[in-house]
């Protein structure tokens, strides 16, 4: 339920965890990043390898992702403040 206002529930966000725990097919890629951004990834991201960085910062892409459509389903539902002006992208 929503601290604020008691309506909702986070199903939508327990949803992506539930995808994120699947085991996934995995594929070769190859692509041409700037060393300094994945070197400053894996140190955000305790990452012990660039592969382990780049996987974990899509992660977040997705999580931040799921997250957004849920608050914007409840959007008018409660008084949620958009403290970082988000949700208009």
């Amino acid at each position: 339920m929503c601290m604020k206002c008691g309506y909702h529930t986070h199903s939508q966000i327990k949803s992506f965890a539930e995808f994120a725990m699947k085991p996934e097919k995995r594929a070769r890629k190859q692509f041409i990043l700037p060393v300094a951004k994945i070197r400053k990834a894996k140190e955000i991201l305790s990452a012990r390898t660039e592969t382990e960085a780049v996987e974990r910062a899509l992660d977040l892409v997705i999580a931040d992702e799921e997250i957004r459509k849920a608050l914007l389903s409840m959007k008018g539902s409660c008084n949620i403040e958009d403290v970082y002006g988000r949700v208009a992208r």
